[in-house]
């Protein structure tokens, strides 16, 4: 036989982020805590979690844009400096 048909479960649609399948965790933060806090435990739960290097994980949305203020927090802190 060339094929075989066999049911089976799949899902309906596959997400994708650019050309690869993706899924999508959200999470709140609790009373008293802050993003930067967030952050933190999720990187470290990834880490714990010895998530194979074939998978990436991202942050989206607000998380996103704090982590890319945070990156460029220290060229603006460097740049005020020099200015002075």
């Amino acid at each position: 036989y060339f094929a075989k048909w066999q049911p089976a479960n799949a899902p309906l649609s596959v997400n994708h982020q650019g050309l690869s399948a993706a899924s999508t965790i959200s999470f709140n933060l609790p009373t008293g805590k802050s993003l930067s806090d967030a952050s933190a435990a999720i990187d470290r739960a990834m880490t714990q979690l010895g998530v194979p290097s074939t998978v990436r994980g991202s942050f989206a949305g607000t998380a996103q844009v704090f982590q890319e203020t945070m990156n460029s927090q220290v060229i603006l802190i460097i740049a005020a400096i020099a200015t002075v």
